[in-house]
């Protein structure tokens, strides 16, 4: 299965969740973002440090 797929599968199941807890659980993977210290480079840790 392609990510396009995979992508439309998903929306579709969405769509029809009706759980507020798992519906909320999307929401917070969606307004999760990334530490920025793990997507720096060694060198650049160590610079910092």
């Amino acid at each position: 299965m392609n990510i396009e797929t995979r992508k439309v599968s998903i929306i579709s199941w969405i769509t029809r969740l009706n759980d507020e807890r798992i519906l909320s659980k999307i929401e917070s993977l969606q307004n999760t973002e990334p530490d920025w210290w793990n997507l720096i480079s060694k060198e650049e840790k160590s610079e910092i440090e």
